[in-house]
């Protein structure tokens, strides 16, 4: 199943993740903020390796700017 993350910051600065489903709609979020860009990106590679999930991770943290995250980055 391709679905995308998105990685954003919070209005406290904190990191979460919004998983969305092909068609733009959100399926998830991280219950948690996390403090470390790492620690969140951590997090999604937990759930893509227990769900089989695939797709892009997006960091949407700069209004109007969504840069792609490389795979090795994901740890």
């Amino acid at each position: 199943m391709a679905s995308d993350f998105d990685v954003r910051k919070d209005t406290k600065g904190e990191w979460y993740w919004v998983l969305n489903a092909a068609n733009g709609q959100a399926l998830a979020r991280s219950t948690d903020g996390y403090k470390n860009r790492q620690d969140c990106l951590h997090c999604i590679k937990l759930v893509r390796d227990l769900s089989k999930l695939t797709g892009n991770v997006w960091d949407l943290s700069v209004p109007g700017k969504a840069e792609k995250i490389a795979e090795t980055d994901i740890k």
